[in-house]
């Protein structure tokens, strides 16, 4: 059976819900910071097994970046939490970015752990970002996006159906990423994920901006009749795939392919149309956990059975 490693997830109407990546904004006590500026290496100290980088004299943001790894029994790195810390002398304020995917750290809570003994030495610290990711086990090549008032909508054409991108800048809030998530990560039955950035969930306006801003409008085909899963589409099908589904003269083109094109694409082309729909009690249920469960002070659940895999998630 494929497992797909989640951290905490929520699953509910077929749909997996967690936290695929968190991104960390800290402001550093003013005494760590001079420790840090008159030797980078305390960082090693205050951070076992940290990997550093040179300090960037001329580089006014990520003065000094650094990451740590971490590894299975085997050697095989599992999860890397990255830092970089900033020194803005002129205002006084000593600040960095952490930024890590929960997701890796299943079965592995003293990552989550570390990151939350970081935490406590800051002076304070706010969720820059969040990409929390939904999983659904359909194809691909089922499954689009609908441009919107966003900036762009990319397609990426590979071999296992194109990845599909809606937004500009890949870390700000409302960029959404659309892939095959079974090539990806190498699994037998068909999943399709899809990646949402979200800003700081503390912000007053957080649950408007992400129902009006944030979530983007995603159609899901449902074939007419039995289709094979693993059917497989040359380049040029794809495209005659994705150009029929929304043509809305589909009858005039679909009259002008030849009969073995005819008998492949039929079941998809033809197949009936939704749109996704979204469960907000599971995001804010993923999205708020992930929220205590970096804070410092709230004693961790992890010493309790929260770390899951797929066939142990939490149902809405």
């Amino acid at each position: 059976m494929d497992k797909i490693p989640y951290l905490n997830p929520v699953t509910v109407d077929n749909q997996t819900y967690s936290i695929d990546k968190v991104k960390l904004s800290v402001v550093l006590p003013d005494e760590l910071v001079d420790n840090i500026l008159s030797d980078y290496r305390y960082l090693s100290e205050m951070i076992p097994g940290i990997t550093l980088k040179e300090p960037e004299e001329h580089s006014y943001r990520y003065r000094f970046p650094c990451e740590k790894s971490y590894y299975d029994s085997f050697g095989n790195k599992i999860a890397t939490v990255s830092m970089k810390f900033i020194n803005n002398s002129k205002e006084r304020l000593r600040c960095g970015i952490i930024e890590f995917n929960p997701n890796k750290c299943h079965e592995h809570e003293h990552i989550i752990d570390e990151v939350r003994t970081i935490l406590s030495l800051t002076e304070s610290y706010h969720f820059e970002s969040l990409d929390f990711a939904i999983d659904i086990p359909i194809n691909k090549m089922l499954v689009h996006l609908l441009k919107d008032k966003r900036a762009q909508l990319i397609y990426k054409a590979s071999k296992d159906c194109s990845t599909e991108y809606l937004g500009k800048k890949r870390n700000d809030p409302g960029h959404v990423k659309l892939y095959n998530k079974s090539r990806e990560s190498s699994l037998s039955t068909p999943w399709t994920r899809i990646e949402i950035t979200v800003g700081d969930p503390s912000l007053p306006d957080w649950g408007q901006k992400l129902y009006n801003n944030w979530l983007p409008k995603v159609t899901v085909f449902n074939p007419k009749g039995s289709i094979s899963q693993d059917i497989q589409l040359n380049d040029t099908e794809k495209v005659l795939l994705e150009l029929l589904q929304y043509n809305s003269e589909k009858a005039v083109y679909w009259n002008r392919l030849g009969r073995k094109e005819k008998a492949k694409l039929k079941p998809l082309v033809f197949a009936d149309q939704k749109y996704l729909e979204y469960n907000f009690d599971a995001i804010n249920q993923v999205v708020q956990g992930m929220v205590s469960l970096m804070d410092p002070y709230v004693i961790s659940a992890n010493s309790n059975s929260s770390i899951n895999s797929s066939n142990g998630s939490s149902e809405a």
